[in-house]
């Protein structure tokens, strides 16, 4: 069934996902819980009560929502297909930032691969964070996020370090 997916820091992707409540459960990882979307027949499928514990995926209706997300189309308390054209708008609706916004993904690899350019990505990343239209709160998620992508990219190179040393 069609559906969207987001990930934290990617760009929302067209799919197809399960058709079922335990399928949903079984893609996420965990007991989903939806959000109707008043004005459109779909819903926004998520996992409660993860902040602290994941990436900040989209700020939507006054909250923050955490982890892998997908909307799905959503019709008289059931799950039902989303039409092409509504998860197209949705998909744009929900994108984050355009091509060109760096992932938390690639600063992450970049500083994990001690890339000559980490810092002036991470720079960079936040300074875009800074110039866009989001109110500081959300500012602030995401540049914590930038750099929590930066700090494990430094641990898993430290910890490669570690291993190839004892080998």
């Amino acid at each position: 069934m069609r559906g969207i997916l987001i990930d934290p820091g990617k760009l929302p992707e067209i799919r197809n996902v399960p058709d079922t409540a335990q399928g949903l459960d079984a893609y996420l990882g965990g007991s989903v819980r939806v959000k109707r979307f008043s004005t459109q027949p779909a819903a926004l499928v998520y996992l409660p009560g993860l902040p602290g514990r994941a990436l900040p995926t989209r700020f939507y209706d006054g909250q923050w929502y955490y982890d892998r997300l997908l909307i799905v189309g959503w019709r008289r308390g059931r799950q039902v297909p989303l039409p092409q054209a509504l998860a197209e708008d949705l998909a744009q609706k929900f994108h984050d930032g355009g091509e060109t916004t760096v992932t938390y993904d690639e600063i992450t690899a970049a500083f994990q691969k001690g890339r000559a350019d980490a810092e002036l990505l991470l720079h960079e990343t936040v300074e875009d964070i800074l110039n866009d239209h989001w109110c500081d709160r959300i500012k602030l998620d995401k540049i914590r996020c930038a750099y929590a992508a930066a700090k494990v990219g430094e641990a898993a190179r430290a910890a490669e370090m570690h291993s190839n040393m004892e080998v």
